[in-house]
């Protein structure tokens, strides 16, 4: 490959084009759940589509396929996201996102990780999302 993109010159100075088959594999645990999170909630991928790019099995649920935030309403509820207009007062801030650290168990040599979140509920939907269970996290506080 390099001999077909690359000049006499560039291979003699050994310039030389690098091709990563899986990127996300060289992504930390805590950018990766942000950036599955980023993907699934502005309808980039769908659930099984990021599963698939970081080598997890596809999740055997129709809703998994589906491309659509989870944060604001959940398949056939039949219910729309309720926006406020700009002169209305609204006392919870539901845009505001909170930083979590997450302990996992030894079993699964990962590192503590800091997720961004608004709730301690997205943050295990955000663990499950990228292949871990509630039973490997030993514990999840707002930091």
């Amino acid at each position: 490959m390099e001999r077909k993109f690359l000049t006499k010159t560039a291979r003699t100075k050994k310039h030389a084009i690098r091709y990563f088959n899986e990127p996300f594999r060289l992504v930390p645990l805590a950018n990766l759940a942000d950036i599955a999170d980023k993907f699934t909630r502005n309808e980039v991928l769908s659930s099984n589509e990021v599963r698939q790019m970081i080598g997890f099995p596809p999740v055997n649920k129709p809703e998994a396929d589906e491309l659509r935030n989870k944060n604001l309403n959940k398949p056939g509820d039949g219910s729309t996201p309720v926006s406020t207009e700009p002169g209305e007062s609204e006392q919870t801030n539901e845009n505001q996102m909170f930083e979590f650290r997450v302990v996992f168990t030894q079993d699964t040599g990962e590192k503590d990780a800091v997720l961004k979140a608004k709730t301690i509920e997205e943050v295990y939907g955000l663990i499950e999302e990228i292949g871990f269970t509630r039973d490997q996290v030993t514990s999840v506080t707002q930091v």
